[in-house]
């Protein structure tokens, strides 16, 4: 967050301007004269920036938000702003983030899911384990998926046990592929080896600090399996 502070600031934001963003602002302290995004957005125009240096200013101004969907908001409010100052088709596409707008795409579709339609209930049903499996078909798999879950002798807990433990892993001393392994790993016990949204925020997250910094030098947009590659071989060549 301090990074991320004096980056803006470096922008033309004064530290007070800094500070509205870092955290989030309140509600009522927006004054347009002022407003900090606009300032960002029209630093970037006037500074002729590279995509590169865009992408950065937009993953820090994302990251400086307290949530997902709050993250993918101020991206869409930056481009709100770049296009309203006349920023062109390359401007606006360097800004984007996929990783954050799929996660908080997806954020948004669970709130609207209906647990008890059929989609839902085949979904939760494939990512069993086959032991709960056979305990949902003698349960009743048409009951509530409320009370099927309830049956399945704490099977929601032992998820979200597993799900907060690949929340907490990072990096540390390990290369960048055995961490990827690791997560990979991990992810498979929950049911989330398929989901390479739900891994590559847990691995740009648990990255050390200087692998996160040279995971945006190469492109967050990358399929993870490349990014991964990349960032492997960077890591060697520093070990030379």
């Amino acid at each position: 967050r301090d990074q991320a502070k004096r980056r803006f600031q470096e922008l033309g934001l004064s530290k007070e301007q800094a500070d509205t963003l870092i955290p989030i602002r309140a509600p009522g302290r927006h004054v347009d004269e002022r407003d900090p995004i606009k300032i960002i957005a029209q630093d970037i125009i006037k500074n002729d920036l590279s995509p590169e240096e865009i992408n950065e200013i937009a993953y820090e101004l994302a990251s400086s938000a307290p949530t997902t969907v709050a993250r993918n908001s101020r991206l869409n409010l930056l481009r709100k702003k770049l296009r309203s100052l006349g920023a062109d088709y390359l401007i606006i596409e360097a800004t984007k983030i996929p990783f954050i707008t799929e996660e908080a795409n997806q954020i948004q579709a669970r709130k609207r899911i209906d647990h008890n339609s059929n989609a839902f209930k085949a979904l939760f049903f494939r990512n069993l384990i086959p032991d709960n499996k056979k305990k949902a078909v003698r349960f009743g798999v048409e009951k509530p998926i409320k009370e099927i879950v309830e049956h399945l002798d704490n099977v929601s807990n032992t998820f979200n046990e597993f799900k907060s433990i690949i929340e907490r892993t990072i990096q540390g001393p390990d290369s960048v592929k055995h961490f990827y392994s690791k997560l990979k790993w991990h992810s498979k016990l929950i049911g989330y080896n398929n989901n390479e949204v739900f891994i590559k925020q847990q691995f740009l997250r648990g990255l050390s600090p200087e692998n996160q910094i040279e995971a945006r030098r190469c492109g967050l947009e990358l399929p993870l399996d490349e990014l991964v590659e990349k960032l492997s071989k960077i890591e060697n060549i520093r070990k030379i």
